[in-house]
């Protein structure tokens, strides 16, 4: 169940639960490991609905609160038409990879299999030699959005969640296509719900950081992104229609496990936590 995670989640987050009957439910959290249902049984539908999120935030104060620990918490999305991710978005990143500063995103993609919970246990590949840890901000677009112009982009925005880029690097570098080392099964925990746009300043920056078994790894903030959020969404737009509930991963800082001499990467037992400043935290032990 959630293990009273109830200390990782920003009060007005909606949470995709299960109850132990197998029943789900989109909660919204409301502080002191409480949450009032909806009526509303799966985020992906809400999403597709239409709904404003921050209205139904607002108007399940009027619930009845149930306890948090009744229920597990689920991926908020599990079915997104489409996983997009930026990479090389932070110049610091960019330097401790070797790689160069790029002049558009650096555009690459995931699939719904690759999406976990947000304090599940993440397995380890047998195969990958080289885990890696990626926190990052995800953008959870909330209306149909084509040829978006910059100006417009925060109107298509639906909110935002707190996701770990997992990648194992060994397969990221065998071709010069990464694609191969960010899909591994279940390996991409996001969430822990999503909170809405509207309550979330998110043009001024949202402080950013990663800290596996209790050391500071990664501390950033989102203002150093080289693209911005706008810029993202209205460039994808550009190729791409999004649609409601579809996922964009906006890159990570420097502090990876690749970037340590020698490098760092994760083993069995190693516990992550990815927070974000307004948004909560994602916690996974890898097993």
């Amino acid at each position: 169940m959630t293990k009273k995670y109830g200390d990782q989640i920003i009060a007005g987050t909606l949470l995709q639960l299960r109850a132990e009957d197998g029943l789900k439910y989109v909660g919204v959290y409301h502080g002191d490991d409480e949450i009032a249902l909806t009526d509303y049984s799966d985020l992906d539908a809400l999403m597709d609905s239409g709904y404003d999120l921050a209205t139904l935030v607002d108007e399940s104060t009027e619930l009845e609160r149930r306890p948090l620990d009744d229920y597990s918490i689920e991926a908020p999305i599990a079915r997104p038409s489409k996983v997009a991710c930026i990479g090389l978005n932070f110049k610091d990143h960019i330097l401790e990879m070797g790689h160069e500063i790029p002049t558009f995103p650096t555009l690459f993609a995931k699939f719904c299999d690759s999406l976990t919970s947000p304090f599940g246990k993440i397995t380890l590949p047998s195969i990958s030699s080289s885990t890696d840890y990626e926190g990052e901000l995800v953008i959870v677009i909330g209306k149909l959005a084509r040829n978006v112009s910059l100006e417009d982009a925060p109107s298509v925005i639906g909110g935002f969640c707190v996701g770990n880029d997992t990648s194992m690097r060994d397969f990221q570098r065998r071709t010069s296509q990464f694609l191969q080392g960010k899909i591994f099964d279940a390996s991409t925990p996001f969430g822990p719900g999503i909170v809405p746009s509207s309550k979330v300043d998110y043009q001024s920056g949202l402080g950013i950081q990663t800290i596996v078994n209790g050391e500071l790894r990664q501390s950033s903030n989102t203002e150093n992104h080289i693209f911005s959020v706008d810029q993202i969404v209205s460039y994808l737009s550009q190729i791409v229609t999004l649609r409601p509930g579809d996922l964009i991963f906006t890159g990570t800082s420097s502090g990876v496990g690749a970037g340590f001499n020698p490098p760092n990467f994760l083993k069995s037992g190693d516990v992550v936590q990815v927070s974000i400043e307004g948004l909560g935290s994602v916690v996974n032990e890898f097993v």
